[in-house]
């Protein structure tokens, strides 16, 4: 069973406000790729993770700083967030990143980007 794990703002967002981990469920329990995963943590959370995945809210444009569009990219081009996959951080703009199989025991941790001074 994967297990994912939201963390700061990210958790408020999505209503996880008393624990960080939130256990697999039937909308995400027979995902076997990051990708998919992802896909149904968007159906899921809507908005709330949305934005930290594709680094914008839906509906707007973004002017970031985003390459041409090619076979190895990804839907995720500018995002907010860092996912590691049992510890290792991945590249979610990249199609590779989204590839990662995930096992039964995987550990998917989600980091909102932070700032400040």
């Amino acid at each position: 069973m994967v297990t994912v794990k939201y963390f700061a703002s990210l958790r408020d967002e999505i209503g996880e406000r008393n624990n960080c981990v939130k256990e697999n469920d039937s909308e995400t329990e027979n995902a076997n790729t990051v990708g998919e995963l992802l896909e149904r943590l968007i159906s899921k959370y809507g908005n709330a993770i949305y934005q930290y995945l594709y680094g914008q809210q839906p509906g707007i444009p973004s002017f970031g700083n985003i390459s041409p569009e090619d076979e190895n990219s990804s839907p995720y081009r500018n995002p907010t967030c860092i996912i590691a996959v049992d510890g290792n951080p991945i590249d979610i703009t990249k199609k590779s990143g989204l590839d990662i199989a995930l096992e039964e025991q995987s550990v998917v941790a989600i980091f909102p980007q932070v700032g400040g001074g």
